[in-house]
């Protein structure tokens, strides 16, 4: 599929990534991405309860009781209200910090809902949820409690 057919947000997002991935930039970027997403994911391991089932020595084998620790992470999942359609900014900052709650959790690869909580000006709020690579089903229970 050619890139021109995609919006300009696709577009400002995808092509920058690409070049990201090139050999010709993997030394000072990709590299060290890749390095400060594993810093993410072993804090996260540190704070959730459950181990993480990829780095368990028999994942098939969950853990017989929770050991101390968080179960599901709970935290806005915006900085504020969703944009109106009208309302949005054409400022690729604006953009990018939309989004600033949602990267260490994607970063991380571990399982994550958005659910709405309220409205502010007409506009859903939203609060996301995360839990343990694993333990998806944990967090749907969750989620559909709130």
């Amino acid at each position: 599929m050619a890139c021109e057919n995609f919006g300009a947000e696709v577009q400002r997002r995808i092509l920058p990534g690409t070049y990201v991935m090139s050999s010709a930039a993997s030394e000072y970027y990709f590299t060290p991405s890749q390095k400060i997403r594993r810093l993410i994911q072993e804090e996260l391991n540190r704070v959730f309860a459950l181990p993480n089932a990829l780095s368990m020595a028999n994942p098939l084998t969950p853990p017989t009781s929770r050991p101390p620790g968080a179960d599901v992470l709970l935290f806005p999942t915006a900085t504020g209200a969703a944009p109106r359609l009208g309302d949005q900014e054409d400022s690729r900052v604006a953009n990018y910090v939309n989004d600033v709650m949602t990267v260490s959790v994607s970063l991380a690869g571990i399982p994550a809902i958005s659910v709405p909580v309220g409205h502010t000006d007409s506009m859903p709020l939203g609060l996301q949820l995360a839990a343990q690579y694993g333990d998806d089903e944990l967090l749907l229970r969750v989620a559909c409690h709130l």
